[in-house]
Order: C-alpha cells, then sequence, then structure tokens
C-alpha cells in the first residue's frame, strides 16, 4: 500500500466518521427541537464525536428517541456507502473502503449493541 493511498484512506475514513456522527447529532437536534442548534455548533459536535468514534446527547429521552438516534448513525452510514459505490469511479479504493468499514462498524455498535472496549482505560499500573 502506497503513502498517497494510505493518506487517502484515512482521510476518506475520518470523513465518512464526520458525515456517520453527524447522523446521530442531526437526529438528535431533530428530535429535541432545539431552536439553537446551528449547521456550525452540529458540525463542531460531529467533528468531536469522530474523534472519539462516540456521539453523547446529554439531555432526557424517551426509549424511542434514544432508538431513533442510535439507529440513525448505522442507517446514514449504510446510505453513505451505497452511494459511495455508486458514484466514485470503479478504480478509486480509498473512499469505498472506507464507507463499507464506517458502514460495518455502525452496523455492529448501532444496529447490533456491540460495544468498544477501551483497554487504555481498564490497566492499572504494576
Amino acid at each position: 500500500m502506497s503513502t498517497p493511498h494510505t493518506l487517502s484512506l484515512l482521510l476518506a475514513y475520518a470523513a465518512c466518521g464526520l458525515l456517520h456522527e453527524l447522523s446521530h447529532l442531526t437526529a438528535a437536534s431533530w428530535l429535541s427541537h432545539d431552536e439553537n442548534a446551528s449547521a456550525i455548533g452540529l458540525l463542531l459536535g460531529a467533528l468531536r464525536s469522530s474523534l472519539g468514534r462516540v456521539s453523547i446527547v446529554a439531555q432526557d429521552l424517551t426509549c424511542w428517541e434514544q432508538g431513533a438516534i442510535r439507529h440513525s448513525g448505522w442507517i446514514g452510514s449504510v446510505v453513505l456507502a451505497v452511494m459511495v459505490h455508486l458514484i466514485a469511479p470503479s478504480g478509486v479504493r480509498a473512499p469505498r473502503m472506507a464507507a463499507a468499514v464506517t458502514a460495518l462498524e455502525a452496523i455492529t455498535t448501532d444496529l447490533l449493541g456491540f460495544t468498544p472496549v477501551h483497554s487504555l482505560h481498564d490497566h492499572k499500573a504494576s
């Protein structure tokens, strides 16, 4: 794998992650009917969330609303993967790979409910 390909793959993966988190935050904004939610605020929240690959919505939500926000992520990622597959030229692999990996991660976490394990926080000094 060449350096330009690796860089384009990483950039495409970061962009797909940003769009994934933005789908969660957009759904949360719509459900909360927050009149103060701006496009810039959503974008900054998605950027912050994509760095940790997790969205935290701090408000009281019904079970239905929580489910809608959670499912918006995998649905958005699958739609993105299909769109990228249909639109990207056949020789361009990085966006397709990044969108597919993001969709698989989203299905695993948002649909199936698997939680990523961050072992760095669990280690104790010996």
